[in-house]
């Protein structure tokens, strides 16, 4: 398993998941591009798996999973990818300045 998506998500981070989640439902069907069946559908599989996620990883297999059944959600997940790798440039680019402060020193 990835040490960087091990780390547990907090209630927060899934009721993040969960808005973004109803967004993207809510956009389907305004555009058209979602019936009624399938978000009531999506919703159900939504409710009973997300609530035993407890990981990063198992957020992303999730969201994975999620948009494969219904690609409306595939934005989700593209924007939890950008916003980990993001944090994870952050955190390397911290550690590159830290290096270097080293070396300086």
């Amino acid at each position: 398993m990835d040490p960087v998506l091990s780390s547990p998500i907090t209630e927060e981070q899934k009721k993040k998941v969960y808005d973004d989640l109803a967004l993207a439902m809510i956009d389907g069907m305004e555009q058209g591009t979602f019936s009624d069946e399938e978000s009531r559908a999506s919703a159900e599989f939504v409710l009973a798996k997300l609530g035993t996620v407890k990981t990063e990883q198992e957020l992303f297999q999730f969201l994975e999973e999620l948009g494969k059944r219904w690609s409306i959600y595939e934005k989700v997940l593209l924007k939890l990818k950008g916003q980990k790798n993001n944090q994870i440039d952050q955190v390397k680019l911290q550690e590159v300045k830290n290096k270097l402060n080293q070396l300086i020193q």
